[in-house]
């Protein structure tokens, strides 16, 4: 299982870096391939956090949060991207949220609240993340964490 799992590792990371590295040589559109890098590198955050957790794994419970962490950055890269296909031109102001205004609406949206509210909602997943495997970390390393426990006001206060 190592083995396999660490040649899939280096498969990715190779697959990762040449993508990596096409975007970098072809550095036209910025705005758009600074994104593309961040999401091109997960696959290779998440390879790394299989293969560390498969050498030791009473590591595992500490080292797999990294990469939900990471994934949360992911998604806040991917809006980016979107957003940049929106409003190309445009910073990531007023004038995106116009743009996305002047969309066709459907009947649940009301204008551009729609796009105000994901564009909260998408940057607080990485803060919010972050701070729960801080939480999720330290009761984890103090003994008092129970992944089965429906009750975490026992789990944590004890």
């Amino acid at each position: 299982m190592y083995l396999i799992t660490a040649a899939c590792a280096l498969v990715i990371l190779i697959s990762s870096v040449l993508l990596i590295i096409l975007h970098i040589t072809r550095y036209r559109a910025p705005k758009e391939q600074r994104q593309i890098i961040r999401i091109a590198f997960a696959p290779f955050v998440f390879a790394i956090v299989s293969w560390a957790e498969i050498l030791d794994y009473s590591i595992a419970a500490y080292i797999d949060p990294i990469g939900e962490v990471y994934e949360s950055f992911c998604l806040c890269a991917l809006f980016l991207l979107y957003i940049q296909f929106v409003a190309p031109n445009g910073t990531f102001g007023e004038e995106m949220f116009r743009a996305m205004e002047e969309a066709p609406e459907t009947p649940n949206q009301k204008g551009g609240t729609w796009a105000k509210t994901s564009w909260i909602s998408v940057f607080q997943f990485p803060l919010t993340e972050l701070l729960a495997v801080v939480i999720l970390e330290a009761t984890e390393a103090a003994g008092t964490y129970c992944g089965t426990s429906m009750k975490p006001r026992t789990v944590i206060f004890g």
